[in-house]
């Protein structure tokens, strides 16, 4: 299970219709560049070609960028924009997206985690399922939701979502990068300790990830093109 440490990236081609989405992995942040390798088989973007790159840890930005040139299997990506994950900037939103997870097993076999990812063969051992409320986070790379701190940072969980129309959920496998105390926040009834539950994707259907970068670009209003850097307000 996992795939170690490795801050996990999804590159989206906004441009292409519909939006193409890319996985692989972070590699450096290099002056004014971001260096990321993408997995084998993945799209890969034309010369200049724009794109957003959205990271699992969500501790880092989202970069807009375009690519600068291929060096050793790794993108160089110019960096034209940074657009933190300020709350004030990427609000909770009601995306419709109905989730329910569990933490995993210990040691949980890898035929078992393809039985659930596969065909929603359920751990027979008790854990209750948790069905947290649907105001949260979300990208192509992970969700962010609100619930009583059932797990801590590295746990992964078995997870399932489904979005407005999309049928049957997908099932996916995720790891818990961070939990956050929100007590006291306007809007949250429950009277215990509620933390933000911040987890990023490690196992994650294709057609999942996509039907996420078109509802992250409809959310976020992500542009189709590539734009100059823009200055901090007040920076003049």
């Amino acid at each position: 299970m996992g795939s170690g440490d490795q801050t996990r990236v999804s590159a989206i081609f906004t441009k292409r219709t519909p939006p193409t989405v890319a996985v692989g992995d972070f590699v450096d942040f290099l002056g004014s560049s971001c260096v990321i390798r993408l997995d084998a088989g993945s799209p890969a973007p034309e010369p200049a070609e724009s794109l957003v790159v959205e990271f699992g840890d969500p501790g880092l930005p989202m970069v807009l960028a375009h690519l600068e040139r291929e060096q050793d299997g790794n993108l160089h990506l110019a960096i034209d924009q940074f657009r933190r994950r300020d709350p004030r900037e990427f609000p909770r939103v009601h995306a419709g997206l109905h989730v329910r997870y569990r933490i995993a097993p210990p040691n949980l076999e890898a035929s078992a985690l393809e039985a659930w990812l596969a065909e929603g063969v359920e751990p027979q051992d008790g854990v209750a399922w948790r069905r947290p409320e649907p105001f949260m986070d979300l990208s192509a790379t992970g969700l962010g939701f609100d619930d009583l701190r059932l797990c801590d940072e590295g746990d992964e969980l078995l997870l399932a979502f489904s979005l407005p129309g999309s049928g049957a959920p997908w099932r996916t496998l995720v790891r818990v990068m961070r939990t956050t105390p929100v007590e006291g926040e306007i809007g949250v009834p429950d009277p215990q300790v509620v933390h933000r539950v911040a987890v990023s994707f490690v196992r994650l259907p294709p057609e999942a990830r996509q039907a996420l970068v078109e509802k992250t670009i409809e959310l976020l209003h992500l542009p189709g093109e590539r734009t100059d850097p823009v200055e901090e307000e007040g920076s003049a």
